[in-house]
């Protein structure tokens, strides 16, 4: 099954980079958050993509600017009524904290500003996460200075990923050997620290956590980053529960639409209808 996936862009400059994840990415369209009013998105975009990616980027969630469709976006996957609008959607660093938000969490600010540094993430092995197969704990980058708070996380959500706030990034750094660039060379050389013993402290972080029933999930830090690991694996998790919630509400695949939708001269509706509202070249797929 080939899915079709849509990647909301809240202008961030890590957005694309998302694209490196994925097996296929003619597969993948990114639009920007408010390129689209709500009625035009939910008739000419949002049917003909099977997921969501609700990027990460600057601002608050709390605000229509910064955040765009997304915030009715997230509205409508609470909202029976709105049965057609439901997706799996996996909200990164913004829309993580989005996500957070809509359910009732509060954002406050995180107990470090964290630009560019990494933790270790401690996993809750749960069912049907995004974090599968992902050993625990991990390296991953983090670039914010908000998170969800831990004490009003709402009760739907279940907390799947955490970390402590220490030096572990500096220590491990300080010990690591230097690797150069070598292009040429048969030895392939990834860019992740050892693993140290994690100290923990009384501050614990809100990392990741997914929806008890609805096919939500968060990350607060960046799967994307070269410095984090296991970013494919849970893009393929992403993917894979896609596929598991397609069959469990018998959900129609945006790729049969497009193939309903083909014209006689080899065109479809829905590339005529996104190429026509992507004139700055956020068409990808």
């Amino acid at each position: 099954m080939v899915l079709k996936t849509l990647i909301i862009d809240n202008y961030d400059s890590y957005t694309f980079n998302l694209l490196q994840l994925f097996d296929c990415p003619e597969d993948v369209v990114v639009i920007r958050n408010d390129q689209f009013s709500w009625d035009q998105f939910v008739k000419d975009v949002l049917p003909y993509f099977d997921n969501v990616i609700i990027s990460p980027g600057p601002g608050r969630p709390e605000r229509s600017s910064d955040f765009g469709i997304c915030t009715k976006l997230l509205q409508a996957q609470l909202d029976p009524s709105q049965s057609d609008y439901h997706r799996p959607i996996f909200g990164i660093c913004l829309g993580h904290q989005g996500i957070g938000y809509i359910l009732g969490g509060e954002i406050t600010y995180a107990p470090r500003i964290m630009h560019g540094r990494m933790s270790q993430i401690h996993i809750n092995y749960s069912d049907h996460d995004i974090l599968a197969h992902c050993q625990s704990p991990f390296w991953a980058v983090r670039y914010h200075s908000l998170v969800v708070d831990k004490d009003t996380l709402p009760d739907d959500l279940i907390l799947t990923g955490y970390c402590f706030e220490n030096e572990a990034d500096t220590e491990a750094l300080q010990n690591a050997p230097y690797i150069a660039d070598q292009p040429s060379s048969t030895t392939k050389h990834h860019h992740f620290l050892s693993h140290v013993n994690d100290q923990r402290t009384d501050q614990v972080t809100v990392m990741a956590f997914r929806h008890k029933r609805l096919p939500l999930w968060g990350v607060q830090f960046h799967p994307e980053s070269v410095s984090t690991e296991h970013g494919h694996q849970m893009m393929r998790n992403f993917q894979n529960e896609t596929k598991l919630w397609m069959q469990k509400t018998a959900v129609q695949s945006a790729s049969i639409i497009l193939f309903s939708c083909t014209t006689q001269d080899g065109d479809t509706k829905n590339n005529r209808k996104i190429s026509c509202a992507c004139q700055d070249g956020a068409l990808l797929g």
